[in-house]
C-alpha cells in the first residue's frame, strides 16, 4: 500500500492539571497560604524575641552605668566633705536698732537662724576672709504708724571698707518715699541684693538715715549677709 493512503491518529495533548479535581486544587492552594502565613508569624515572633533581648540588654547596662555614675558622685562627694566643708557665708539677723549715731547697724551672729562660716563679724561689719565674687544682700522693716501727713525719704544701703581705700565705699542704696498725704500709716520693706568682688579683709557693713523707723520683727523681718559663689 501507499503511504498516502495510510490515515494516522489524532495527536490530543492533556492538561494533568486540568484533570485534578477542584478539591485538590483548593487543598494545595490552602497549605501554601497556610506554610506562608506560619513563616510571617515566625518571622514577626522571632523579630520581637530579638528586639526584647536588645530592650533588656540596653537596661541592663544602663542600670549598670547608673550604678558606677551614682557610686562615683557618692565617692567625690565624701572626698569634698572631707577636703571643704563648705565656702564662706554668713547670715546674721535682728538688727539692734538702739545704737546711736548713724553708724552701721549692728545685728545677732550667732543665736537663732544667725550663723558665720570662715567670715568674721565685728561691730556690725562682715569681715572677709577669703577673696572672691560674693552675693550681698540686707532686708530691712521699716515705717511709722502715724505719718500725719508729713513725706519723708527713707534710705537702705550697703557699704564697704577696704585697705585699698580711705573712707566707706557705696555697693548698694535703696531710696523710698513713704507717709504720704492720704495715708495714716506707712510700713514697708527694702530689699538689696548684688555681687562683688571683695577682698581678703574687705568689711561690708549696712546703714539707714533713720534707724528710728526700723521695726524690731526679729530675724525674718531684718537681715544681713553674704556667700562666695
Amino acid at each position: 500500500m501507499s503511504d498516502g493512503n495510510m490515515v494516522y491518529p489524532s495527536v490530543f495533548l492533556v492538561d494533568r492539571k486540568a484533570d485534578l479535581p477542584p478539591e485538590r486544587r483548593r487543598r494545595r492552594h490552602g497549605n501554601a497560604a497556610q506554610w506562608l502565613l506560619f513563616m510571617l508569624v515566625f518571622l514577626a515572633l522571632s523579630g520581637v524575641g530579638i528586639l526584647g533581648y536588645f530592650i533588656w540588654d540596653l537596661e541592663r547596662r544602663t542600670v549598670a552605668i547608673s550604678d558606677t555614675a551614682s557610686s562615683n558622685a557618692e565617692k567625690m562627694i565624701g572626698i569634698q566633705d572631707k577636703k571643704e566643708p563648705g565656702k564662706p557665708s554668713a547670715h546674721i539677723t535682728g538688727c539692734n536698732c538702739s545704737t546711736p549715731g548713724d553708724g552701721p547697724l549692728h545685728w545677732e551672729a550667732k543665736n537663732g537662724d544667725a550663723f558665720t562660716f570662715d567670715i568674721d563679724y565685728k561691730d556690725g561689719a562682715l569681715v572677709i576672709r577669703k577673696e572672691g565674687h560674693y552675693f550681698i544682700y540686707s532686708k530691712v522693716f521699716y515705717g511709722q504708724i502715724e505719718c500725719l501727713g508729713k513725706k519723708r525719704m527713707f534710705k537702705h544701703y550697703v557699704n564697704k571698707k577696704t585697705e585699698r581705700y580711705s573712707g566707706e565705699l557705696e555697693l548698694m542704696e535703696n531710696r523710698k518715699f513713704f507717709c504720704s498725704s492720704s495715708q495714716e500709716s506707712s510700713m514697708d520693706n527694702s530689699f538689696l541684693g548684688g555681687i562683688f568682688h571683695l577682698l581678703e579683709g574687705d568689711q561690708i557693713f549696712v546703714k539707714v538715715n533713720e534707724k528710728s523707723l526700723l521695726k524690731m520683727q526679729g530675724g525674718t523681718e531684718n537681715f544681713f549677709g553674704a556667700f562666695l559663689i
